[in-house]
């Protein structure tokens, strides 16, 4: 079920994830605010979502960057049944105060069988040992690493090595978001600039066996994020 559940967050792509985490994020805090009795002291909240937004845990702002490199591989059997699909998203994270810089990559794959509309597999990642690298300007992009993934119905693990890189191509797209929220003795504002370009994906994705990524893909992107937050209560 977790894997499902990732596997359609990262097809609705990053940006578009970024945005809903960010309105998301002002939601909540808007309610802890609310909520919140009033005692003097300004309320911080912490977290991040996969596409961006945060927090700040020290003083009333926090900003954030981060790049992103999605891709899909999906097959299917001789008879168009049994459906196949992988997917890799990988993160470079920047984010302040604390100029704290994080790497994150998640890999989920399922198998069902279309015709039927049986469940037959999943996995999802549970930790990933390597590097993401970006080229300038959503050119390009690298993840090249060990994930050790989690079977959905055994619950036991087993290793992925994933070799992949990203050639972007086309236009960028570009996405603006700005949201105040005021009231009787608090303010919260965030911002966010998203940049995506489509690409191809092409590489390993392989358990010793078979490579999950034996044919390049076009669902696929590189994206440029950065935004930010300011969070402060009245006392």
């Amino acid at each position: 079920m977790i894997a499902r559940i990732i596997n359609r967050f990262g097809k609705r792509g990053l940006v578009a994830s970024g945005l809903a985490t960010v309105a998301l994020l002002a939601v909540v805090a808007m309610l802890v605010v609310t909520l919140l009795p009033s005692n003097g002291r300004a309320a911080h909240a912490s977290g991040t979502g996969g596409g961006g937004g945060c927090f700040a845990i020290s003083g009333p702002v926090c900003t954030f960057k981060n790049q992103s490199a999605f891709a899909d591989f999906e097959s299917s059997s001789s008879d168009g049944c049994v459906i196949s699909d992988t997917f890799v998203q990988g993160f470079n994270n920047l984010m302040r105060p604390g100029n704290t810089a994080t790497q994150t990559v998640f890999v989920s794959m399922e198998k069902f069988n279309n015709c039927t509309g049986e469940f037959l597999s999943g996995a999802f990642s549970q930790d990933f040992t390597g590097t993401v690298q970006f080229g300038s300007g959503l050119s390009t992009a690298a993840i090249v690493g060990t994930a050790t993934m989690v079977d959905e119905m055994t619950s036991n693990t087993f290793s992925l090595s994933v070799n992949l890189t990203w050639q972007g191509f086309g236009p960028t797209t570009t996405f603006l978001d700005n949201s105040h929220q005021r009231g009787p003795g608090f303010m919260f504002n965030t911002h966010f600039n998203g940049t995506t370009r489509g690409a191809a994906a092409s590489g390993t994705i392989s358990d010793g066996t078979t490579n999950f990524a034996a044919s390049p893909s076009l669902n696929a992107n590189l994206s440029d994020n950065s935004g930010g937050t300011v969070q402060l209560v009245k006392p």
